[in-house]
């Protein structure tokens, strides 16, 4: 929905309004386009104007809960599925949330019930026997998502802006001192920008055509896809002083932007804390390039590179990054086509490192690691590969990870037995998800075993990642046999919060032994187990059934119970909409990547309101072909300013 003006928006505030009041009497519920609308709100800069309305309606308990909703942030889960959210309407459905909580994707299945059609792929898909064949997909492609470069003269007002470094003085022009939006009377005129919120946090923006910045040193260019323009934006940011987090997501800058970052990165190390390179074709020998400059920063914290080709060539790179940036809390490598061998190589001259056994022990500087579909392979007897050497790394006390993201990886049993060996020794791990790694029960339950009574473990997901299939990977496949495995970690972890099986290949009944034994849980926070065998619960009996409908209830109580002891006076809903968010990703590092050009297009998925593409096609792959690898075709383009890419 395009962006409203104040006199737009009060005029279908109003006519909207209305209806609405008509309908709450009538049937207690709102008007569709109402609530479109409310929704709307994520995409204007005026959200001010809705809270004078609310605070002067009658039916405040009604608007206001829809008011949190349109303002929530969409999340971006990173290192999770953006789809993994149960429905904000519905925290405890009677049947399953479909895999994509109402997200229309290229190509899928419409109407129908999504969850029952999102088991019945799982179950065609089948449970994984667990053997490397020649045909075996071993990693994931790395490619960006689809989109087209911008025409320079749209982001060339972005770009002046940063060079003359006038972030500072222009919030302090727009927003008063309680940081709300001057009136228009007192604000500059001419200005080619709109000040607005970010939903929710509203932390304070200047949102211009192709670019915004936010007064908490963001600069958000992510799908904005500045492409051949990059040079042009790093020499824009050679003279600022305001911006220290770098968004350029989805932007396809190819080897020619690893380049420009790296030219300044030589002039500046240590401007940028955040460096969110998302989907940018950057491959093997640009990536060292990238890397030569970045290591001399003593101020990175947070490198995100997912969808990067980075190749199995990058282990060099790599272990400069992880063993040379005194300050790196997070890195990405999602989907960087590293491989096996190369994993192994990187983490066993990290473990060598930051060995425990050197005379002094320097710890690992890093936090946050996100390698979820890098191709990681079972262990192999009497042989080590990748798994044996992060199982090493996670159980020195060098080691400081708090958060291991290793989804749409092919572990298997043998790898996720011998990361649980690592496990145990570890006490630093808060969050862990393992989506899709093709294990089964004995895999599962090992890990179960390692992590009950860990001192730290505050998220662990092994359910199924909604992109196993695209990806060609392989879905868990839990059965009755692991309960008293689960049973043991819910009781003995007093610091587990949130725990999520997925679709699970167990009876009604052992779920409800499960079930029980979270109902009375006096620390989780959420927990998800939903049974594929649907078709067979009938003949488990009515009993089981009716004992599946209570705990559900009972559940919902105590889940919601130890929500509030936490966070006194906030609802489940609002929690699942707000703080659960950072149960499962590091909130300091984040938010510090949170875009709401990227929120903005998955919330208008959520509600049906955009498709996202996720395969380049016959019509824009020349697109892709000139950004991406040693045939850049950029490389050769004229370098005049203002040159814009058809």
């Amino acid at each position: 929905m395009d962006k409203l003006t104040a006199y737009e928006f009060k005029s279908r505030f109003n006519t909207f309004y209305g209806a609405a009041i008509i309908s709450t009497r009538k049937q207690f519920s709102l008007d569709t386009a109402f609530v479109d609308l409310l929704f709307s709100i994520t995409h204007t800069r005026i959200p001010t104007i809705f809270t004078k309305y609310l605070q002067k309606s009658k039916d405040k308990p009604i608007l206001s809960r829809l008011y949190k909703m349109a303002t929530a942030v969409e999340l971006d889960l990173t290192g999770l599925d953006t789809s993994r959210i149960m429905d904000r309407l519905e925290l405890f459905p009677s049947h399953a949330v479909g895999p994509t909580c109402g997200m229309q994707s290229q190509g899928g299945d419409k109407g129908g019930n999504p969850s029952a059609k999102w088991v019945q792929k799982i179950k065609a898909w089948g449970q994984w026997d667990q053997q490397i064949t020649p045909s075996t997909v071993l990693q994931p492609v790395s490619l960006p998502m689809p989109v087209e470069v911008a025409p320079y003269e749209e982001l060339e007002p972005f770009f002046t802006h940063l060079m003359k470094d006038l972030s500072a003085d222009e919030f302090t022009a727009h927003f008063d001192e309680r940081k709300h939006i001057k009136e228009e009377a007192d604000r500059p005129v001419g200005k080619n920008f709109e000040p607005g919120y970010e939903p929710y946090y509203k932390t304070e923006f200047l949102e211009f055509k192709r670019g915004v910045v936010y007064s908490d040193r963001r600069m958000d260019l992510c799908k904005m896809v500045v492409g051949p323009s990059i040079s042009q934006l790093m020499e824009s940011l050679e003279s600022n002083t305001f911006i220290e987090h770098f968004l350029l997501g989805n932007n396809i800058i190819g080897p020619d932007g690893a380049h420009a970052i790296a030219n300044f990165l030589q002039k500046r190390p240590d401007a940028m804390r955040t460096w969110y390179l998302a989907g940018n074709c950057i491959d093997t020998e640009s990536f060292e390039i990238l890397v030569d400059a970045m290591s001399k920063s003593k101020v990175v914290e947070n490198l995100w590179l997912k969808r990067n080709p980075l190749g199995p060539g990058s282990h060099g790179s790599l272990f400069k990054l992880l063993s040379q940036l005194p300050r790196l809390r997070t890195l990405d490598l999602d989907q960087t086509a590293l491989g096996d061998e190369c994993l192994a190589k990187v983490f066993d001259k990290l473990s060598d490192h930051y060995s425990d056994f050197l005379p002094i022990a320097t710890p690992s500087p890093l936090h946050s690691l996100y390698m979820n579909g890098v191709g990681i392979l079972p262990a192999k007897e009497g042989e080590m590969s990748a798994i044996n050497y992060i199982s090493k790394f996670i159980s020195q006390q060098t080691c400081q990870l708090t958060s291991l993201y290793m989804s749409n990886n092919l572990l298997g049993d043998s790898g996720l037995k011998v990361l649980a060996e690592g496990l145990k020794k570890n006490t630093s791990i808060e969050r862990l998800s393992l989506q899709s790694v093709g294990a089964s029960t004995a895999g599962i339950a090992a890990l179960f075993d390692a992590l009950a009574g860990h001192p730290s473990i505050r998220m662990l997901d092994v359910g199924q990642s909604y992109a196993t299939m695209d990806l060609k990977m392989q879905f868990n496949w839990i059965e009755d046999e692991v309960v008293e495995s689960a049973l043991n970690l819910i009781k003995s972890s007093e610091s587990l919060r949130y725990l999520d099986l997925g679709y699970a290949n167990m009876s009604q009944a052992a779920l409800n032994t499960v079930s029980k034994a979270v109902s009375k849980s006096r620390y989780l926070q959420f927990y998800n187990a939903r049974t594929l065998r649907n078709d067979e619960r009938a003949r488990e009996g009515k009993a089981v059934n009716l004992e599946a409908n209570k705990l559900r209830g009972t559940m919902k109580d105590r889940l919601t119970a130890n929500v509030r002891t936490e966070w006194p006076g906030m609802d489940y809903e609002e929690w699942v909409g707000t703080e659960k968010r950072w149960l499962v990703n590091d909130k300091e590092d984040v938010r510090a990547i949170d875009s709401v050009y990227r929120n903005r297009d998955a919330g208008m998925a959520r509600r049906g309101q955009m498709i996202l593409k996720k395969w380049w096609t016959e019509d824009n792959k020349d697109v892709l072909q000139k950004a991406s690898g040693r045939t850049c075709e950029w490389k050769n383009r004229p370098k005049e300013v203002g040159t814009v890419v058809e």
